[in-house]
């Protein structure tokens, strides 16, 4: 089962269209309807009762429906916390001899700057007794 397939579902159980939900997800109203029939498919039920350009949710369309709000807050959710721990900030300290500082100080540095501008680097050059 597919999230994009879920998310489709709450959309067109929210705007009770599939052309409305196509709008708002930036999708064709074929691909929303393709993305329904796969998911009745796997489920093996109708979801939606189709009534005059209007979609009304059968019983078994209603029993998912608050699955899928799980479903799709628990990915957004996970998905959210991802980004919390690659967008982290603080301090790392380095010690190191002066030939690796040079290569640190180069690319390396500025490329893990780029993709993490809330965490400090401070380097020291010292030598291995030190």
């Amino acid at each position: 089962m597919e999230i994009r397939n879920l998310i489709t579902f709450l959309q067109v159980a929210e705007r009770k269209s599939f052309t409305k939900a196509a709008e708002i997800l930036g999708y064709s109203q074929s691909t929303v309807s393709s993305q329904i029939k796969q998911l009745e498919m796997e489920l093996n039920a109708p979801l939606f009762e189709r009534i005059n350009h209007k979609v009304i949710l059968t019983e078994k369309g209603k029993t998912i429906l608050k699955y899928a709000q799980q479903i799709v807050n628990i990915s957004e959710e996970i998905q959210n916390g991802i980004s919390d721990i690659d967008n982290g900030e603080g301090t790392v300290r380095f010690a190191m001899a002066p030939s690796i500082c040079e290569l640190m100080l180069g690319q390396t540095f500025m490329t893990f700057h780029r993709m993490h501008p809330k965490i400090m680097v401070k380097i020291l050059s010292a030598e291995t007794d030190q």
